[in-house]
């Protein structure tokens, strides 16, 4: 009797285990694939790391572009980078992946126009470049600067 009670508990432990872990590969899941996207028709470019978009219903979401830096309006190349920025983004449709939003409450993401990367053509075309201070992949940084 009382190793069938210490077989029941161990038993019990077990399937406990298995569904603590399945519960926290479902999050993990979830908090993986839990990537916004938001569409819509960049109207503005502030700077080169910097754009707003108005989506639907008229909402206007500002973007900061993740993982990359660009300079200052007033830094040097500045209005280069702003400029290039322009001439990929404003006036056209674009898609922006996101994950969180920065103390200013701009949303961080990734721009794409037509599926191509603007955060890392900019990147590649010199006009940013990878801010490892808040993405420190080593992949990421690879890919950003071009190397293989």
């Amino acid at each position: 009797m009382k190793r069938m009670a210490i077989s029941l508990f161990a038993s019990s432990i077990v399937t406990c285990c298995m569904c603590l872990s399945a519960a926290t590969v479902g999050v993990r899941i979830n908090t993986v694939a839990n990537t916004n996207s938001v569409s819509g028709r960049v109207i503005s470019v502030a700077d080169g790391d910097t754009i707003t978009i108005i989506g639907d219903g008229n909402t206007q979401y500002k973007i900061r572009r993740n993982a990359i830096d660009a300079p200052e309006k007033s830094q040097a190349f500045g209005q280069k980078s702003k400029q290039q920025l322009s001439n990929y983004v404003f006036s056209k449709d674009v898609t922006v992946t996101w994950k969180s939003k920065d103390k200013y409450g701009r949303v961080l993401g990734t721009v794409f126009v037509g599926g191509k990367d603007i955060n890392l053509q900019m990147v590649r075309d010199g006009y940013a470049h990878h801010y490892k201070r808040f993405d420190n992949s080593p992949m990421k940084a690879l890919i950003l600067s071009g190397q293989k």
